[in-house]
């Protein structure tokens, strides 16, 4: 279930969640994501870390347009990359390093990519 992570929780106290030992670094598989998309061409889909997902999610996809994600972070050693579809949330991650924490330059299959702020209520 999707959280949010404060300053302190994050990085201050005994049970600082940032500062546990580190994992497996684990990276948002755009891949499978691409793929949602295409099964899910009218959905609304987020994409951020699940322990996190106030600071580090955005918008990606609406109704058949590309959004930038906002502030989408999607790596982490410590919180799960998913996707979230129309409330339902997937685990969308992998531990191959994929070059960039934020979507990828391919991102729109060549198509506008939009700023969350130009979407419209459709």
């Amino acid at each position: 279930m999707k959280g949010y992570t404060s300053l302190a929780a994050g990085f201050l106290g005994a049970s600082a969640v940032a500062t546990k030992p580190i994992g497996d670094m684990k990276y948002m598989d755009w891949d499978k994501i691409k793929q949602i998309v295409r099964d899910n061409p009218k959905a609304e889909i987020e994409a951020g870390l699940m322990e996190d997902w106030g600071n580090t999610s955005g918008l990606i996809y609406k109704n058949g347009k590309y959004y930038n994600g906002g502030c989408l972070y999607g790596q982490s050693a410590w919180a799960t990359p998913i996707v979230d579809i129309d409330g339902k949330e997937i685990k969308c991650c992998k531990l191959e390093p994929n070059g960039f924490s934020g979507i990828p330059d391919w991102w729109g299959d060549g198509e506008k990519v939009l700023d969350e702020w130009d979407e419209e209520d459709d």
